[in-house]
């Protein structure tokens, strides 16, 4: 039976080479788990796994940018609808909700699409993923459309309908591209 030496009892930055094992080597100690639970020289402390306090902060981080992402597009969205609408109602272009409530919710979704396409074109997205998510202030309201029409809803009622179902289309366009809203795309 030969003695075999582990990467363990081998210093190779040195000159002093570490002692050998005198312990027969067993295939268990050829596992990665085993080779790091206890150091060969006694006394010495055991290496930690280089990896293992990175990967547990990942998803913790990963999960805090896809968070701060989606605040960060809503933020856009209200101030894109906020500044653009003030500037189309200064120079007379505002439509009222009252008499034109499809129009005026389609001007609206534009201004909030012009935000969040400004913030992700900065933020380096592409065309497609910024024209999704533009399109997710649009799609709550082409079905409710018909129903203002036949009087069935009013223009409230689609003004609130619409806004509550952007935030999880918004969530659903995100969560479809989870590794690009999460940073690790751009």
């Amino acid at each position: 039976m030969t003695a075999t030496r582990t990467p363990e009892t081998v210093q190779t930055t040195s000159s002093t080479a570490l002692p050998a094992d005198p312990r027969p080597e067993s295939p268990a100690a050829s596992e990665p788990a085993a080779r790091t639970t206890a150091p060969a020289v006694p006394g010495a402390v055991a290496p930690a796994a280089p990896e293992a306090a990175p990967r547990a902060a990942r998803p913790r981080r990963r999960w805090a940018r896809f968070t701060w992402h989606y605040i960060e597009m809503i933020i856009a969205m209200f101030v894109g609808m906020a500044v653009l609408g003030m500037l189309l109602s200064a120079v007379g272009l505002g439509l009222s909700h009252e008499r034109h409530p499809d129009l005026a919710y389609l001007v609206m979704a534009f201004d909030m699409s012009v935000g969040m396409a400004v913030v992700m074109r900065f933020r380096g997205h592409g065309w497609v993923s910024t024209l999704e998510m533009c399109a997710t202030m649009f799609i709550p309201a082409v079905p409710l459309f018909p129903l203002l029409w036949l009087g069935v809803i009013d223009g409230g009622t689609l003004m609130v309908v619409s806004h509550v179902a952007m935030f999880p289309l918004m969530l659903a366009a995100m969560f479809r591209r989870l590794d690009e809203y999460a940073g690790c795309a751009h």
